[in-house]
């Protein structure tokens, strides 16, 4: 039983490592980089895999002496690696360029180079940079589109915790400035 929870921490450290070295990798070459060689490789996926069954088959052979806190909290964080595992295996990642002033689009680049179309349109409105108070230090990055869905034209803000959702697609703002 002790196996089981060393491999799972074994495990787990040896991830927090590579979290670290994707950081460094991310500073140095570029998100893509981080992102092909770390985040989204086979072998990470692998080790979140692994210590996910060996966390859970520990908590499985433990469950009589572990309170109903922890169990709680372990179970927790196993349903949001699940979401995540989720959301990984079956959304469609891309970006879209947004100019102002340009014509509305619907074609998107997807993560693996291919360009696809939005059901909807997307135009810039504007954008905006905020600032902390005293200095040149940006606060926050607003951006207002224009959805045209189905005829009807609707407005959504977009900022850097503020999702826009439509359609089931949802935008985050990534980059302010020329795509």
């Amino acid at each position: 039983m002790h196996a089981l929870r060393n491999i799972a921490f074994g495990i787990l450290a040896l991830i927090t490592i590579c979290l670290g070295a994707a950081t460094v990798v991310e500073h140095c070459v570029g998100s893509p980089e981080a992102f092909q060689l770390f985040y989204h490789s086979p072998w990470m996926i692998c080790l979140w895999t692994l210590m996910s069954a060996a966390a859970l088959a520990y908590l499985a052979k433990s469950l009589r002496k572990i309170s109903y806190s922890a169990m709680a909290i372990h179970l927790s964080l196993a349903v949001i690696l699940a979401g995540a595992a989720i959301s990984f295996f079956t959304s469609l990642s891309g970006k879209i360029v947004l100019e102002e002033g340009c014509e509305a689009t619907s074609n998107f680049l997807l993560s693996d180079g291919t360009e696809t179309s939005l059901p909807f349109t997307l135009a810039l409105d504007n954008y905006s940079i905020k600032y902390y108070p005293g200095t040149s230090t940006p606060m926050d990055y607003e951006t207002r589109i224009i959805v045209n869905s189905r005829g009807q034209t609707r407005s959504f803000n977009v900022s850097m915790n503020k999702v826009a959702t439509v359609d089931n697609y949802r935008f985050f703002q990534t980059a302010l400035g020329q795509g």
